[in-house]
């Protein structure tokens, strides 16, 4: 952190919540949606925050 303040580096952050409603069929199903997630709160700029419900029906 001593480095970060040395350069006066810029920290932000993007964060994305899923929420899963029920448990999701299999890991690829649920990685997609996290994934998902993920690129939609980075396009809303820096120091986001979003959060997605997942359901069977997503």
């Amino acid at each position: 952190m001593d480095e970060v303040y040395k350069n006066n580096w810029t920290i932000t952050f993007s964060i994305g919540v899923l929420i899963c409603i029920e448990i999701p069929p299999n890991e690829d199903k649920m990685i997609k949606a996290a994934d998902s997630l993920m690129y939609s709160v980075k396009q809303q700029g820096k120091n986001s925050i979003n959060y997605s419900l997942f359901s069977k029906n997503n």
